[in-house]
């Protein structure tokens, strides 16, 4: 599995290309706008990375791996006001 992104304006090579893994999980990715972060799962993934997006090159940026002892199902994005991060 890889991660891509294209600028839609130029599509004859991709502004990003990252290798992730060889599982064949589809992968889900979540973007959040405000922190401009990019949270990537698949079904069966025990990890969730994430990419900060930026303007200027480089597009993407490894930022962290969250692992866990378990396999997910799925991941959904919650609201904000619904998370407690203090706790």
């Amino acid at each position: 599995r890889e991660l891509c992104a294209w600028d839609l304006r130029n599509l004859a090579a991709p502004l990003f290309r990252n290798n992730l893994d060889s599982s064949t999980g589809v992968l889900t990715p979540i973007y959040d706008p405000d922190t401009q972060m990019l949270y990537v799962s698949g079904k069966g993934d025990a990890t969730v990375r994430v990419f900060e997006l930026r303007a200027d090159k480089p597009h993407f940026s490894n930022h962290s791996v969250v692992s866990s002892a378990e396999p997910g199902r799925a991941m959904c994005a919650l609201p904000k006001p619904a998370c407690d991060v203090m706790a």
